[in-house]
C-alpha cells in the first residue's frame, strides 16, 4: 500500500511541476523516505535525478514557445550549478553520520536532514500560500539590487537544493522576479531550465553513489513523474494556476508541521 502511495505521490510531483514549474520537487524526497523506505542521503540522490529528468520534459512546452531566456538561465545557473556540484562532491561526504545536539544528544544525519527538509516545506508552503499581488512584486522589484543579489541567491539555492536534493523552483522564481526584474511568466519558464540543470548535475556529483542505486525503481519513478508532466501541462490550461498553487501551499505547509513532529518524536523517544 505503501508504495502505491508513493507512485501516485510521484505523479503529483510531476503534475505540479507541469502546472506550476515549481513546488513539486519538494515532496521527492519525503515521498522516497516514507512511502518506499529509501534512506535519506539516498532519496536526495534519487530525488536530483527524478526532478532532473522530468524537468526535460517539462521544459519542452516553454521552449518551443519561445518562453525561455537563455541568457537568464545562464546568469543565474551557472554559480548555482557551481554550488550544488561542490556541495554534493565535496560538502556533503564530510558531514559525519551522527551530530551531537546540545539538549538532543546525538542525532543521526538523515533525522536531522529530515527535519531540515520539514522546515523547508513549511517556508515553501508559506511562499506558496500568500501569493503576491502584481502590485506588491513591483513595490519589491524596485527595493532591489539586482545582479549582485542574484549571485548571492543562486549560490544560495544551489547549496540549499545540493543538501535537500530539492530543485528549489519555489525559491529560484521569486528571486528571478525580484532580482533579475522579470515577469511572473518568464521566471517560470527560466526555472524550469535551471531545476533541471541543477538537479542534473548535483546528481553527477554523487558519481561515487551510482552503483548502489536501483534504477529499475528509478525508472518506473520516473515514468509515473513524467506522465504527471503531461498531465499538468494539459490541466494546467484549464484551471487558474493562482488558486492551484494556493491550495498546493496548505497541503505542503501542513505536511512540513507533519514531519517535523514525527522526526522530533523520534528524536526525544
Amino acid at each position: 500500500m505503501n508504495e502505491i502511495l508513493g507512485y501516485f505521490l510521484i505523479l503529483i510531483v510531476g503534475i505540479t511541476l507541469g502546472m506550476m514549474g515549481s513546488g513539486g520537487s519538494i515532496l521527492t524526497v519525503p515521498t522516497l523516505v516514507y512511502t518506499l523506505g529509501i534512506a535519506p542521503s539516498d532519496a536526495t540522490t534519487y530525488s536530483l535525478f527524478l526532478i532532473g529528468m522530468t524537468s526535460i520534459f517539462a521544459s519542452y512546452t516553454k521552449f518551443k514557445n519561445k518562453e525561455i531566456d537563455f541568457g537568464l538561465v545562464l546568469r543565474f545557473g551557472l554559480p548555482s550549478m557551481v554550488s550544488i556540484f561542490l556541495t554534493r562532491s565535496f560538502i556533503l561526504p564530510l558531514i559525519p553520520e551522527f551530530i551531537e545536539i546540545p539538549f538532543l544528544g546525538e542525532i543521526s544525519t538523515d533525522t536531522l536532514l529530515m527535519m531540515l527538509f520539514s522546515v523547508v516545506m513549511v517556508a515553501a508552503g508559506w511562499n506558496m500560500m500568500r501569493k503576491k499581488s502584481d502590485n506588491e512584486v513591483v513595490d519589491e522589484l524596485k527595493k532591489s539590487n539586482g545582479s549582485l543579489g542574484l549571485i548571492l541567491l543562486a549560490i544560495s539555492i544551489g547549496f540549499l537544493s545540493g543538501i535537500l536534493g530539492a530543485g528549489g523552483g519555489f525559491l529560484i522564481i521569486p528571486s528571478l522576479m525580484i532580482f533579475a526584474k522579470v515577469s511572473l511568466r518568464k521566471a517560470i519558464a527560466a526555472s524550469i531550465v535551471i531545476v533541471m540543470l541543477n538537479s542534473l548535475i548535483g546528481f553527477a556529483g554523487d558519481y561515487q553513489q551510482f552503483s548502489t542505486l536501483n534504477f529499475q525503481i528509478l525508472g518506473f519513478l520516473l515514468i509515473f513523474s513524467v506522465v504527471g508532466v503531461f498531465l499538468g501541462n494539459y490541466w494546467g490550461k484549464k484551471i487558474q494556476t493562482q488558486t492551484l498553487q494556493r491550495g498546493f501551499g496548505y497541503f505542503v505547509l501542513a505536511l512540513g508541521f507533519l514531519l517535523f513532529f514525527i522526526e522530533m518524536n523520534s528524536v526525544l523517544n
